[in-house]
């Protein structure tokens, strides 16, 4: 019976690859070129993080580019994607072309903060729970509409403080 459930088990798991890899293979595809200048959150996140000694290594390789969420099964819930965490040489990131029409200046910001400190600083999403709740790595980006740019940059100083603070042990 244990020899079944690790079959199952391992079955699942390459399953779980296979769709992850499709998915990832459908965004990918979506995905087109804008004028749209993503380099500007890029440098401002990279200054944003040196005034709190952070100096995290700049990739050679960057992709932010939109795409069509709303057209992929399984994604349609989804605002924004990074694939380059863990990956020090990569920045690739996907951004929800409905959602980015749709959210104002702060959730805009939120939403690609999020995805840098994903990409840049090997950052987790929080956990999904109300104590989490307003911090830039809150999953729920949606509940954001009523904040505004002070609330992000309060947000963003609270995080980069608690990373310099680790670092500087």
């Amino acid at each position: 019976t244990i020899l079944l459930l690790v079959v199952i088990i391992f079955a699942y798991l390459i399953k779980n690859k296979q769709q992850s890899v499709l998915t990832y293979q459908k965004i990918v595809d979506s995905a087109y070129e804008t004028d749209l200048d993503f380099n500007f959150y890029v440098d401002k996140f990279y200054r944003d993080v040196e005034v709190y000694g952070i100096f995290p290594k700049r990739p050679n390789t960057q992709i932010i580019k939109l795409a069509k969420f709303d057209y992929i099964e399984n994604t349609t819930h989804l605002h924004g994607i990074s694939y380059g965490s863990k990956n020090d040489d990569r920045i690739e990131i996907y951004i929800n072309s409905s959602s980015w029409e749709k959210f104002n200046k702060p959730m805009r910001y939120y939403l690609m903060y999020h995805e840098l400190a994903h990409d840049i600083l090997n950052l987790d999403d929080l956990v999904d729970s109300p104590e989490n709740e307003g911090k830039l790595m809150y999953p729920a980006i949606a509940s954001y509409e009523s904040k505004t740019m002070d609330d992000f940059i309060e947000s963003t100083h609270k995080l980069f403080e608690e990373i310099s603070a680790k670092q500087n042990k």
